[in-house]
C-alpha cells in the first residue's frame, strides 16, 4: 500500500477514534434517557420542551405583585419578614424584643399580672360585654350617678311603675306603704297602706305621683272611694344629715277641693227642701198676685158702678128740686087755711 494511502487511512482512523471518544463522552454526560422523570424519554429535545412548558406554567417571581400565580423573590420575602418583625418589636427594649423574653417576663411577674387583671376586672367595661351581679350594678350606677332601667322607666313621662305587683299573674298583690314611695315618678299601687285618713276600704288601686325639688317631696294620690273620685296631696321633707339622713318626714294628707270644716254648709237634702219651699213661695206669690189683680179689676168695676150711681143720683136730685121745703108745714098750712 502506498505511503500516501497509509497516511490518509491513519488520519481517518484517528478522526473517527476522536469522534467516537467525543460521542461516548457526550452520551455519558446525557445519561440514560429512560431514567428521565418526564413523560418524554425517547428524545432529549422532547424532554426539554416538556420541562420548559412546566416552567412556563409554574409560579413566577414578581416583586411588584401580590396575587395568585406569582411569588416574591427571596430578597423581597426576607425584607417583608424583617419589616414584620420590626413592627412587632416596635421599639421594645432589647431585654423584651423576642417572644421568648416576653414569655419569661410574664412568667416571672405573673403574680403582679394577676393582680392587675383582678383590678381591671373590677372596672365597668365600655368596649365588651360584661357580667355583673346586682350589687356590682348598683355600685357602678352610684359611682357614675346613673339609674337602672327600672328606675329610668319609672321616671319617664307616661311610664307607670307597678309597685307590689304579683309576678306570674297572681291575684293578691303585696301591700305597699305610701310612705316608702319617695322616688320621683308615677306609680300604680294595687294594695296600699298608710292611706289618707277618712277614706273607705275600697280606696285602693291608687295612682301615686311623686315629684321632688331639692329636699322637698310632693306626693299626689288619686283613687275612687265609694264611687266618688278623691285626690289627696301631701308634702315631705328629706333629712340631709345626722342619723336620719335620707329619711322622709311626711305631713298629713290634704284632700283637693274639700273644706276643712263642712259643718256650716247645707246638705243636698237641706238644699232640696229649701228649693221646694222657695218654689212654693213663688207659686203662692203668683196666686196672691192673681187674686190682687182680680181685686183691682173688681174695684175698677165697682168704681164704674159707683160713678154711674152718683150720676143717677144727681139727675134724681135735679128732678126732685129743692129738698129743703118743710112739707109738714105745707100740709099744716093747707089744713088750717080758712
Amino acid at each position: 500500500m502506498p505511503e500516501a494511502q497509509t497516511t490518509m487511512i491513519k488520519n481517518l482512523s484517528a478522526a473517527f477514534t476522536a469522534a467516537g471518544v467525543d460521542v461516548k463522552g457526550l452520551l455519558a454526560k446525557i445519561g440514560d434517557l429512560g431514567t428521565l422523570t418526564t413523560t418524554q424519554r425517547a428524545s432529549l429535545v422532547g424532554a426539554l420542551n416538556e420541562l420548559k412548558t412546566g416552567i412556563d406554567a409554574a409560579v413566577k417571581i414578581d416583586d411588584a405583585k401580590t396575587q395568585a400565580g406569582t411569588t416574591w423573590s427571596s430578597t423581597k420575602i426576607n425584607s417583608a419578614i424583617n419589616a414584620a418583625i420590626s413592627a412587632l418589636v416596635s421599639g421594645a427594649p432589647e431585654a423584651l424584643d423576642t417572644i421568648k423574653e416576653v414569655a419569661d417576663a410574664i412568667n416571672t411577674n405573673k403574680d403582679a399580672i394577676t393582680a392587675l387583671q383582678q383590678i381591671a376586672a373590677g372596672h365597668v367595661k365600655f368596649d365588651a360585654a360584661q357580667t355583673l351581679n346586682d350589687t356590682q350594678k348598683q355600685q357602678a350606677r352610684e359611682n357614675i350617678d346613673a339609674v337602672s332601667a327600672a328606675q329610668l322607666a319609672a321616671k319617664l313621662n307616661g311610664t307607670v311603675a307597678k309597685v307590689g305587683e304579683v309576678s306570674g299573674g297572681g291575684t293578691d298583690p303585696a301591700a305597699v306603704s305610701l310612705d316608702t314611695l319617695t322616688d320621683e315618678g308615677e306609680f300604680f299601687v294595687a294594695k296600699a297602706v298608710g292611706r289618707p285618713a277618712g277614706v273607705g276600704g275600697d280606696y285602693q288601686n291608687l295612682m301615686v305621683s311623686v315629684r321632688k325639688s331639692g329636699n322637698t317631696l310632693e306626693q299626689t294620690v288619686r283613687g275612687i272611694d265609694g264611687g266618688r273620685g278623691r285626690i289627696f296631696v301631701r308634702h315631705g321633707t328629706v333629712a340631709t344629715g345626722g342619723d336620719n339622713a335620707g329619711q322622709v318626714a311626711w305631713e298629713a294628707f290634704a284632700e283637693v277641693g274639700a273644706a276643712v270644716d263642712l259643718s256650716g254648709y247645707a246638705t243636698n237634702a237641706a238644699l232640696a227642701a229649701t228649693d221646694t219651699k222657695a218654689q212654693k213661695g213663688v207659686d203662692d206669690a203668683a196666686a196672691a198676685k192673681a187674686q190682687a189683680d182680680k181685686g183691682v179689676q173688681d174695684a175698677a168695676t165697682a168704681m164704674t158702678v159707683a160713678e154711674k150711681a152718683n150720676g143717677d143720683l144727681t139727675t134724681f136730685k135735679t128732678n126732685i128740686g129743692d129738698t129743703t121745703v118743710d112739707f109738714a108745714a105745707v100740709y099744716t098750712a093747707a089744713r088750717d087755711a080758712k
